[in-house]
């Protein structure tokens, strides 16, 4: 299997608290992994790395996107709470990374998948937080 995902962090600060130091972690096709630690131990932070939402950190992260070209890598990321634009229905929510290009039947086709069907023209208000997540 290769690997889609290298992430190498030797320290990561807020200030003067040291978050991370020392983490080294390849992650491989097919392969799932669960982080797992207490409350503020620096999970959030070494997933933001991972994603490239945090840069400030000394280390290195290698996505697939460098070692194999493809568009996405193959990997994501979700946050803990729904990041949805209350201005868009759930369908755009849904689609909005393919703006214009979003395929409305695919986007039917997820939705479907995860349970909202019917859901699709309704506003982020409208859904419960088990549905919005």
């Amino acid at each position: 299997m290769s690997t889609i995902l290298d992430i190498r962090v030797r320290r990561k600060s807020f200030g003067d608290e040291t978050i991370l130091q020392g983490v080294e972690l390849a992650l491989a096709e097919r392969e799932v992994v669960a982080l797992l630690g207490p409350s503020g131990c620096g999970k959030s932070t070494l997933l933001r790395i991972a994603a490239g939402l945090d840069k400030d950190f000394l280390g290195s992260v290698t996505r697939a996107t460098e070692l194999t070209g493809q568009r996405n890598g193959g990997v994501a990321f979700v946050f803990q709470e729904p990041r949805l634009m209350p201005w868009l229905t759930v369908a755009q929510n849904v689609g909005f990374a393919d703006g214009d290009r979003a395929d409305r039947a695919w986007i039917s086709q997820l939705l479907e998948e995860v349970g909202l069907a019917g859901w699709e023209d309704s506003l982020p208000k409208q859904l419960s937080g088990g549905m919005a997540q």
